[in-house]
């Protein structure tokens, strides 16, 4: 069901697309991205993706904190 998503957000289909392809500049932003991407590419269980999305609304609360 989640084949095709989970094969665009890593890369593998066509277009080979990703989100921030070059550092942001703020550090802690590019590394939690690192660290998205990393889990992405590991998680293949619910708890896992839940994993992801945590860190995800971690990056998104370090980037509101650099823009305010």
């Amino acid at each position: 069901m989640y084949g095709p998503l989970l094969a665009q957000l890593r890369g593998e289909s066509a277009p080979p697309r990703r989100a921030f392809d070059k550092p942001t500049g703020w550090p802690a932003v590019d590394s939690g991205i690192a660290e998205v991407r990393r889990l992405l590419n590991g998680a293949n269980t619910e708890r896992l993706f839940q994993g992801v999305g945590d860190c995800c609304r971690e990056v998104t609360i370090t980037v509101a904190r650099a823009v305010f």
